[in-house]
């Protein structure tokens, strides 16, 4: 069985910060530690429908009709169901991700009415932790079906403005209201972010002991990540999509249960591969925990703007980042592990070779992306 968490805007710093002393996030770092996690997941590009659907595909480019992960499950016995709590059709995603597939799904177009949003419309339309909750227990306390589980789960909480009227105050901390959201509010802001943050742990906690006392003892693998990072105003930026920093693109990655081994540093759209060939891995016997393995050879792309005519291009490896901005026309070096940030005019002959892989990876999208695959 495999519960597959995306979390909204979530950064990766949430599960080692405290407010008041207290954890934002004690149940993730209570997986975490009983699992593993990475300290080197990243997303691809800042926005939504593009990580959801690099999540599912498996590709950095992700074209209609592609196979995902609900194809994955379905052909090998299991019974799929998907919950959301914002307007999964946003972006175009239904073909991308294929959840029409799904044995049961849901998403917040089900509750108009119960939205926390001011507007229904596919980009605005969210609904509550708690509710997605509620749709998705009260499934389970219904499910009776003999296949394999895979359940995915997606909590939208922690999405600009960071608070609603039914997120509870559970750090004891200040809460801005939407029009208090400024620059020079920064801190308060924070504290506003992780109260939603730690909502949104209390609910995958509720989850999981409900999915486990419904299991009761059968193996169960959890997944937790998120779509992209956000901003709270550092170098100047509030939300995402804008920087391949640190703040909008280091993601959380916590795996829990069926052991296995994570390759690092990892893209969204390196999860597909890399649970498929776990869940085999531990069908055929592998023993002990999930552990996270550094691999030097491994780069993990990202984009500002569209992948086919990017603003930015960059690349992640166990060294950092290297980037090129199309609009200046510079070259970006930051090591990891310092401040340092080395830039270069023009497009230095270090990165011909990922810029051609880039080109090379166009090309192959031009001539394959109208096949099924």
């Amino acid at each position: 069985n495999v519960l597959l968490i995306l979390l909204e805007s979530f950064r990766a710093d949430l599960l080692e910060r405290k407010i008041n002393g207290r954890e934002i996030t004690p149940f993730l770092r209570k997986l975490a530690a009983e699992g593993t996690q990475s300290s080197m997941a990243y997303s691809h590009c800042g926005y939504t429908a593009p990580s959801r659907a690099q999540l599912f595909g498996g590709r950095i480019q992700p074209y209609p009709g592609q196979t995902t992960l609900i194809d994955d499950f379905k052909r090998n016995g299991y019974y799929v169901a998907y919950f959301s709590g914002q307007d999964d059709t946003f972006g175009d995603s239904g073909p991308l991700v294929g959840y029409e597939r799904a044995d049961t799904f849901y998403d917040a177009r089900a509750d108009k009415d119960k939205r926390y949003t001011q507007f229904s419309t596919p980009a605005s339309l969210a609904e509550s932790c708690k509710l997605v909750n509620r749709r998705a227990i009260s499934f389970l306390t219904q499910y009776q079906e003999s296949r394999p589980l895979f359940l995915y789960v997606n909590y939208h909480d922690t999405h600009f403005p960071y608070h609603h009227r039914e997120l509870d105050n559970i750090l004891g901390t200040e809460l801005l209201s939407r029009k208090e959201i400024r620059p020079g509010a920064s801190e308060a802001i924070w504290q506003t972010y992780a109260n939603a943050a730690a909502n949104v742990d209390r609910s995958i906690s509720e989850l999981f002991e409900e999915l486990s006392r419904r299991l009761n003892g059968q193996p169960l693998m959890v997944l937790v990540v998120s779509d992209h990072a956000e901003s709270l105003f550092e170098n100047g930026f509030l939300g995402h999509g804008y920087s391949l920093d640190d703040q909008q693109t280091l993601i959380p990655f916590v795996v829990w249960g069926t052991p296995g081994k994570w390759y690092e540093p990892l893209g969204l759209s390196d999860i597909r591969p890399q649970l498929l060939r776990n869940l085999v891995a531990g069908r055929e016997g592998e023993g002990g925990r999930p552990t996270m393995v550094a691999d030097p050879s491994r780069r993990v792309i990202q984009h500002i703007g569209s992948f086919s005519t990017p603003r930015l291009l960059g690349w992640r490896s166990l060294d950092g980042l290297v980037a090129y901005d199309f609009w200046k026309d510079i070259t970006i070096i930051r090591k990891n592990g310092g401040g340092d940030r080395q830039v270069q005019h023009g497009l230095a002959p270090s990165i011909y070779p990922l810029i051609w892989d880039w080109e090379a990876g166009l090309l192959w999208h031009s001539s394959n992306s109208g096949k099924r695959r």
